[in-house]
């Protein structure tokens, strides 16, 4: 998927290559470990890991296509499908449920469930959870009506800007924008913060440059929203585990 931001080269977010390599190495004898180093130095027996991890319960947010979203068959998405193939491979069940980002995010950060599919990594977060290495790095997109004078992110004071609940981009807008007299829009979902803007309640949305991209496609009605910078703030996409539970990773 491309998505070419206005003026600027198009957009893509990279698949860690090691970690796929890892992945598809391991069925085939390739690639074995049979203990490694703990967080402390120590080593970690994966047998024994094996066993007291029989079945996981991930979460996974319930609308954030294409990475995560609740399907007709469930649980869906490069991210869900990413987890699932590794816990075959690793010999671990998995239970996958969806739900509100907001509210996945706060069970696994309060320890009722094991791991998300996917999760931005941020010192902040790395305080709350525990993140393995990233399978994927995601670019931000700004994204504003098609004729809007907005065109950086320095144009955003005394705006309204539309962001998914909990979501890496809610945080650094917090951090970041509303200070400079930003005014947040908080949203539950990437498309009803797309939807918001093409109403007219915000004057821009700040999301995933491939996901706003899918959702804009998918949706034919959004037509007329523009990314004037596709290429934001690349983040680190990771699977995420409660906070000392370096076992599960």
């Amino acid at each position: 998927l491309l998505f070419r931001s206005a003026g600027g080269p198009p957009s893509v977010a990279c698949l860690s290559v090691f970690g796929l390599c890892l992945v598809l190495m391991l069925p085939w004898g390739l690639v074995s470990a049979p203990r490694v180093a703990g967080p402390e130095g120590g080593a970690i027996d994966l047998e024994l890991v094996q066993r007291h991890l029989q079945m996981l319960q991930a979460g996974a947010d319930r609308a954030y296509p294409p990475f995560e979203f609740q399907g007709e068959r469930g649980a869906e998405g490069f991210n869900v499908d990413l987890l699932r193939e590794v816990a075959r491979v690793m010999g671990v069940g998995v239970q996958i449920g969806t739900g509100p980002w907001s509210e996945v995010r706060h069970q696994l950060e309060t320890g009722h469930l094991d791991v998300l599919c996917g999760m931005f990594r941020s010192d902040e977060r790395d305080d709350l959870v525990d993140f393995s290495a990233p399978h994927i790095w995601v670019s931000h997109a700004l994204l504003v009506p098609r004729l809007s004078p907005v065109r950086s992110l320095d144009d955003l004071n005394q705006r309204v800007v539309a962001v998914e609940n909990g979501d890496i981009m809610h945080d650094y807008a917090q951090k970041s924008l509303v200070p400079n007299g930003a005014t947040l829009l908080v949203c539950a979902t990437p498309l009803a913060a797309l939807q918001a803007l093409k109403e007219g309640q915000c004057q821009a949305a700040l999301l995933g440059t491939l996901q706003a991209a899918h959702l804009c496609r998918k949706h034919p009605e959004l037509s007329g929203i523009l990314a004037v910078q596709g290429d934001l703030l690349p983040q680190a996409y990771c699977f995420a585990v409660p906070e000392g539970r370096q076992e599960v990773l």
